[in-house]
């Protein structure tokens, strides 16, 4: 009996092209990919926003690091050098600065960064999340370490400065700037709502540091309050950015977060700044999203 020869496959010249086209699509998106994923994570960048205020300001320089999370010695640049490449005027450091558990170890290697920053300029330093939870989890009040370090805390507390003879008001806390789970008669007589009121109760440049941008966006709170620049962090900018769309979803702001990075004018008086800091979550890193040191030059 006769055996049949099996038929020789061919692949035809259109078809190899096509494959040969896909896998090196297929290379090349997995390279950048790669690369991008190292710059995000490690590759410092410095991002400037001119911010006009209409009040004539003489370019008052603040250099404003949040979310840092104990990398600041894991980059590409040293950011205290960064910074002071900069020239800054102030310094604001929008807190998470160390991580709920961090050990002895990383809290002496931020307190080290925080000494080095002030020989640049004046460091004001608002808590975050993680200091509270620190506190909460080992009794040991970081802020005054930060205060030993040379920086000025400014946890619902604030500091009249003067800036080449430009008075200027520099404050912070991470409470909430809106009435939340009270009446309108305790709010006012809470200590938050003094503090603001004293706050905001000049004419010099009013700068004010809260570590979530939800504590004066929720609510259009900010419209409550007569702030001219005001600086969050603690969203990590999403962490994973998509290519002209931004971050997909934040836990606290939901599905296309509209306050995750960036500068946005948010009345005619107030000004909001969102770096994505220098941090990543446990579970992911970052993408399109490399850790940045932000510059506001205001006028």
């Amino acid at each position: 009996m006769k055996k049949r020869c099996a038929e020789k496959s061919v692949i035809s010249p259109k078809r190899l092209g096509l494959c040969t086209i896909a896998a090196a699509l297929l290379t090349l998106v997995l390279v950048y990919i790669c690369v991008d994923i190292y710059r995000s994570n490690f590759v410092l960048k410095i991002t400037e926003y001119d911010i006009d205020t209409g009040k004539g300001y003489d370019g008052i320089r603040v250099v404003f690091i949040s979310d840092v999370h104990s990398r600041q010695n894991s980059l590409s640049q040293d950011p205290v050098e960064a910074a002071a490449e900069q020239k800054p005027d102030i310094i604001a450091l929008g807190g998470d600065m160390v991580t709920e558990t961090a050990s002895e170890e990383d809290v002496e290697r931020m307190l080290e960064f925080v000494r080095r920053l002030t020989e640049i300029a004046p460091v004001y330093y608002a808590a975050g999340n993680h200091e509270i939870k620190y506190f909460e989890n080992t009794g040991d009040d970081i802020l005054e370490r930060v205060k030993s370090a040379g920086a000025h805390t400014i946890e619902t507390e604030y500091y009249d400065i003067s800036v080449r003879g430009q008075a200027v008001r520099i404050g912070g806390s991470y409470k909430h700037t809106f009435i939340q789970k009270m009446t309108y008669e305790r709010w006012i007589n809470s200590n938050t709502y003094k503090f603001l009121s004293d706050y905001t109760n000049t004419d010099g440049l009013k700068l004010y540091v809260c570590h979530r941008p939800g504590s004066i966006t929720f609510k259009s709170s900010y419209d409550n309050w007569d702030i001219d620049v005001a600086m969050s962090g603690h969203c990590h900018g999403g962490l994973i950015r998509v290519p002209f769309v931004g971050s997909l979803y934040l836990p606290e702001y939901g599905w296309f977060p509209e306050h995750d990075c960036g500068c946005y004018k948010l009345n005619d008086e107030t000004t909001l700044v969102v770096t994505s800091g220098f941090g990543w979550h446990e579970t992911f890193l970052r993408f399109n999203n490399p850790p940045e040191i932000c510059v506001m030059n205001i006028t």
